[in-house]
């Protein structure tokens, strides 16, 4: 995680968001899927994709931060 980022990280999944990203995530066969959408999302939402957002996503998604991170860096 970026030690330098002293702001307490805001989710971007709540609420619409959240909502918007179960309807998406019904349309894929598994939750890994879609998360280029979700990435995409968080992208629109916040600008960039932080370690705290690969994160999030993870949690979300139910994949490792290290394979999200994976497919970011890519």
């Amino acid at each position: 995680l970026n030690m330098h980022d002293t702001k307490t990280y805001e989710p971007v999944f709540t609420g619409d968001r959240k909502k918007q990203l179960d309807e998406l995530l019904k349309r894929y066969p598994t939750k890994r899927a879609g998360l280029l959408p979700a990435l995409w999302m968080v992208q629109q939402a916040r600008g960039w994709i932080s370690d705290h957002a690969m994160a999030e996503v993870a949690e979300v998604l139910g994949l490792t931060p290290a394979y999200v991170k994976g497919v970011v860096t890519f």
